[in-house]
């Protein structure tokens, strides 16, 4: 079947669509088999136990019952902690590599982020080449916080756990990307697009839920790049709160 749609992708655009909708298809299949085997495997970095995934909590726009959580200040309590930067250097995919950061820290950049790091393809067993070379630090680039995009809770939690392990814990927080706006990004459903439909129960249900199993099962701080929703202040606050209450 494989061979007979390639050969077609040649023919009309109605042709083409039928082709990737099908491999889009087995990809998906595919990658929920691989994570139904390994998701045993994943281990909280907090309770030592196989990962479990938490139902975030949504937060309406007229929620009078609604308490303000205790840990409402630890945003800040990190920022306090990591010497309240002025002067930070956005993530730049191929440009914020290491060498880039040394520089600008010459030049009194207080705070670095790490290059978008795509999740799914960090965590693939037989692409060590990339997981090398995208992300690099020493003890000098600190504070540091390495900024990991996908759509699967899972996958993001194990590239993040794989990422910390492999660095000695020279990471101050991990960043979730939800702003690129590149076409790769929008073929994949991870950056700004994730934010497509924010506006819809399904869509803050899974942000939140990335947020929400990062928090649970990670010893550092997570933050998230977010953009403003269209056309939308209000809803764009009522996100914003709503990761901060998970």
């Amino acid at each position: 079947k494989f061979e007979m749609l390639k050969y077609e992708v040649r023919k009309p655009k109605l042709v083409c669509r039928k082709f990737w909708n099908s491999y889009n298809n087995l990809r998906k299949y595919m990658k929920k088999r691989i994570m139904s085997t390994i998701s045993n495997k994943i281990i909280s970095s907090k309770t030592g136990q196989p990962v479990t995934i938490s139902r975030p909590y949504l937060r309406h726009i007229k929620d009078d019952s609604y308490q303000q959580p205790e840990q409402i200040n630890v945003g800040y309590d990190f920022y306090q902690s990591i010497g309240s930067p002025k002067y930070i250097m956005a993530p730049m995919v191929k440009q914020s590599e290491l060498a880039f950061r040394q520089l600008c820290r010459q030049y009194n950049t207080q705070l670095c982020y790490s290059p978008m790091i795509h999740s799914e393809v960090y965590t693939r067993p037989k692409n060590k080449k990339y997981s090398s070379s995208v992300f690099q630090t020493n003890k000098h680039d600190r504070p540091l916080i390495a900024q990991l995009c996908g759509n699967d809770p899972l996958i993001v939690l194990n590239a993040a756990q794989q990422l910390i392990e492999s660095n000695n814990g020279q990471i101050d927080a991990i960043d979730l990307n939800c702003g690129c706006p590149q076409k790769i990004a929008q073929k994949g459903h991870y950056g700004a697009f994730l934010l497509d439909n924010v506006c819809t129960m399904n869509d803050q249900y899974e942000v939140l839920t990335i947020v929400r199993t990062l928090y649970d099962h990670l010893n550092i701080p997570i933050t998230v790049k977010i953009r403003l929703l269209p056309h939308n202040i209000e809803k764009t606050i009522l996100f914003a709160q709503q990761l901060q209450d998970n």
